[in-house]
């Protein structure tokens, strides 16, 4: 499979979507990353010693997955 530069990857398309709903999430804080970017992690979740991102939280093999399993709606945690 080949991509043009105006294409979008499909797991960015996907984040994008998944991005809508974690940022209603009462376990998603925001914080600003080192090049000013903004970056959602999960508190519910865990790598190791570190809190994972969102992105990361959200992919199949990980806690929360596509279906967002450990979503809980801001003011309900």
């Amino acid at each position: 499979m080949s991509f043009r530069f105006d294409e979008v990857h499909p797991a960015t398309r996907l984040w994008w979507a998944q991005r809508e709903q974690c940022e209603t999430c009462a376990h998603c804080t925001l914080y600003e990353g080192r090049g000013g970017e903004g970056v959602m992690l999960c508190s519910a979740t865990f790598v190791g010693a570190k809190i994972a991102y969102c992105i990361d939280a959200r992919s199949d093999d990980k806690p929360c997955g596509p279906d967002a399993r450990l979503f809980t709606p801001k003011g309900q945690s």
